[in-house]
């Protein structure tokens, strides 16, 4: 059991940080071997992650958020990974529609399932590549991914939603997401519906608004294997059970 805080800020939606604090002490109660902040400036927005650990896998503390200063890239995961990753021979991630021999990719012992993701994830060089791989993990997960490329967050929970993970949206204030919050706080679960995107450079119309920028849901879908990019390209997302 790990904790994930984030925060999306801008100068009219600033964080308060009387609840900033009361949401970093939870979080570190469920992590308690190890908690750190990373923040990322982007324009006229801020990001802020905030990752705790509670040590279960590999043989020392591997500490979050996993920052890549080569990328960019942050990633906070609070999940198992079972098995589930597809990647080929070369440990290169491998879209379907490759006709190269794959592999499963198994946590085994002595690693840690936060780096072996995060591995993974800085392989891929599309959304759709991106999407693929989350989609084949198979375990119980939330988490969040900042991608510095492509200027976009990703965050969900497995399908059956074993990971605790909630959001708070307002019309005049920052957008969150956290492992755990007080009840008073107007906090709602992350539906368990799909993989969560907010695109910091899009302009699209979107019911759904964090600190004005749209989230788009690419929701989980079950198809047959063979169709799965063809799902992704329409945007949806395949998951497997």
């Amino acid at each position: 059991m790990c904790g994930i805080l984030f925060s999306l800020s801008n100068k009219d939606n600033v964080v308060n940080n009387k609840h900033w604090e009361i949401l970093q002490e939870l979080n570190t109660r469920r992590g308690p071997d190890a908690q750190h902040l990373k923040q990322v400036n982007n324009d006229q927005l801020t990001l802020q992650f905030f990752s705790t650990v509670l040590h279960l896998r590999g043989p020392e503390v591997v500490p979050q958020p996993r920052f890549n200063p080569d990328t960019g890239n942050v990633l906070c995961w609070n999940g198992e990974i079972f098995g589930g990753i597809q990647v080929n021979r070369k440990g290169l991630l491998c879209v379907y529609v490759c006709v190269l021999t794959m592999v499963s990719l198994q946590v085994a012992c002595g690693q840690n399932d936060t780096e072996v993701l995060m591995e993974q994830l800085e392989k891929t060089d599309s959304d759709i590549e991106l999407l693929s791989l989350l989609t084949t993990i198979e375990g119980p997960f939330a988490f969040v991914y900042y991608r510095a490329d492509t200027k976009k967050i990703w965050f969900s929970r497995d399908c059956l939603g074993r990971r605790s993970l909630l959001w708070q949206k307002s019309e005049n204030g920052p957008f969150m997401l956290s492992s755990v919050a007080q009840a008073d706080m107007n906090w709602e679960e992350v539906p368990a519906n799909g993989i969560y995107c907010i695109d910091l450079e899009s302009t699209e119309e979107s019911e759904m608004r964090a600190c004005g920028v749209p989230i788009k849901l690419f929701p989980w879908t079950y198809n047959d294997p063979q169709d799965k990019l063809e799902t992704l390209r329409a945007g949806n997302i395949v998951r497997y059970i």
